[in-house]
């Protein structure tokens, strides 16, 4: 089973880059990620269950998401997507003061990466 997170600045706006996203499982934290320049981060090789993942710290600039995702793997489904959106603390973001071609590239790798998602599915 994997699960796959994708934290952003605003909902649908720029990734989050080195934020840390927790799994946990009944009997409390079993791993931490931090997300790369694409907002991405992945949980795999996880048994079948009950799973709990949440954004658990954020760079300065941002607020931690609220967000809790409760994931259940009886039904047999082996791949999970969630999503967690951020606020900007100090009323700016990354876009402010992103390269375009920076912006360019992430856009590429976060279309490469749904393209492979749609194609384990």
């Amino acid at each position: 089973m994997r699960i796959i997170c994708y934290c952003y600045l605003r909902p649908g706006s720029e990734p989050l880059r080195n934020a840390v996203v927790s799994l946990y499982d009944g009997r409390g934290l079993l791993e931490q990620h931090r997300t790369d320049f694409t907002g991405r981060c992945v949980f795999s090789r996880l048994e079948r269950g009950a799973y709990t993942v949440r954004e658990t710290s954020v760079p300065s600039y941002a607020l931690v998401s609220r967000a809790v995702h409760r994931i259940s793997g009886a039904g047999g489904r082996r791949l999970f997507e969630v999503g967690f959106a951020s606020a900007p603390r100090f009323g700016f973001s990354e876009s402010d003061i992103a390269d375009p071609a920076v912006r360019a590239k992430i856009n590429e790798l976060r279309e490469r990466a749904r393209k492979e998602l749609r194609s384990e599915n």
